[in-house]
C-alpha cells in the first residue's frame, strides 16, 4: 500500500470478520504481532504493518524532509481503503504505539478498540524534542551516527543522576551500540519528528467516539513504565482500562495473555 511518499508493507493473517491493524515496535518486525493471529484467526484478521525503515519505506532520500501530519493522515485513509475496512481495532507495541495514537488523532471515527502495549509518546521528552526539532539537535544527531561516544556518555550521566533508571539507560545504550541500530534510530526519529501525537486531542477523540482503549503494560517495564499508562487512562475515562502483565517491555511475547484480553474485549 502506498500514498505519495509513504509506502507500507502490510502482512495479513486470519479469516475472521473483524479487522485489527497492528504496528510493531522499534527495531522489531511485523511478525511480533502477526503471530498473534494463530490465537485470534477465527474471530479476527490481523493486518500487521511494517514501520518506516523496518521493511517499508518513506520514499525520500533526504530524511530531513520529515513526514507532515497531513501526509500521515492521508496514508492512514489509503490504508483503511486498501483493507476495505469499516470499523476496526488497532493494536500496537512501543514505538508502534505512536502510530496507533496518530490514528486515534487523525482518523478516529471508525476505530472501535485500541490495544496499546507500552505505547511510545505518552510522555513529553525534552531531549527528543531538542534533537529532532532544532537544527543544532539534528546536526548533533547526524554526527552521533558515526561517533556515539558522547551520547553514550550523556545517557550514562542521566542514569547516575536518576533521570533514567540504570536499566533504562542500559536499554538505550544497547540500542545505539551498533552502527546499523544508530542509523535506524536516526532515520526513524527524523522521519517521525513532526508527527508527535497531540495527546489532548487523542483523549478528546477517544471519549467522543467511545473508543474502548486498553493500556497494556509490563509491571517490570523500565522503558515505558506503568505510571505513564495510569496518567493517560485518567484522561480517557470511562473508555480506558489498564492491564498490567507480569512482564518487562517485551509484551509481544505474552501472546496468550494478549489474546485473552482481545478476545474478551478487555473484560
Amino acid at each position: 500500500m502506498h500514498s505519495d511518499r509513504i509506502t507500507w508493507q502490510v502482512h495479513l493473517h486470519g479469516k475472521g470478520p473483524e479487522l485489527i491493524i497492528a504496528f510493531h515496535g522499534f527495531n522489531r518486525g511485523y511478525h511480533d504481532l502477526l503471530d498473534l493471529g494463530t490465537k485470534l484467526e477465527d474471530k479476527f484478521r490481523i493486518a500487521a504493518v511494517s514501520l518506516f525503515h523496518h521493511g517499508s519505506d518513506f520514499k525520500e532520500a533526504n530524511v530531513g524532509d520529515a513526514i507532515e501530519p497531513i501526509e500521515l493522515k492521508n496514508a492512514f485513509i489509503e490504508l483503511i481503503k486498501a483493507l476495505e475496512a469499516g470499523s476496526f481495532s488497532v493494536m500496537a507495541h512501543s514505538f508502534g504505539g505512536r502510530l496507533a495514537l496518530n490514528m486515534a488523532e487523525f482518523v478516529p471515527d471508525r476505530i472501535c478498540h485500541l490495544y496499546l502495549m507500552a505505547p511510545d509518546s505518552l510522555r513529553y521528552h525534552p531531549g527528543y524534542r531538542f534533537i529532532t526539532g532544532t537544527m543544532l539537535g539534528r546536526y548533533w544527531m547526524g554526527n552521533f551516527r558515526k561517533n556515539p561516544s558522547r551520547v553514550i556518555g550523556l545517557i550514562r550521566l542521566f542514569g547516575k543522576l536518576g533521570i533514567y533508571t540504570k536499566r533504562t539507560a542500559d536499554y538505550f545504550i544497547h540500542q545505539i551500540t551498533h552502527e546499523k541500530s544508530r542509523d535506524l534510530v536516526y532515520h526513524s526519529w527524523m522521519t517521525h519528528r513532526k508527527t508527535i501525537p497531540n495527546l489532548a486531542q487523542v483523549a478528546i477523540n477517544i471519549r467522543a467516539n467511545r473508543i474502548q482503549t486498553h493500556l497494556i503494560f509490563g509491571k517490570n517495564d523500565t522503558v515505558i513504565p506503568v505510571a505513564q499508562g495510569v496518567r493517560f487512562m485518567r484522561k480517557i475515562l470511562p473508555y480506558g482500562r489498564l492491564h498490567v502483565l507480569d512482564s518487562g517491555h517485551r509484551l509481544y511475547e505474552r501472546k496468550s495473555e494478549l489474546a485473552a484480553i482481545i478476545l474478551n474485549n478487555g473484560k
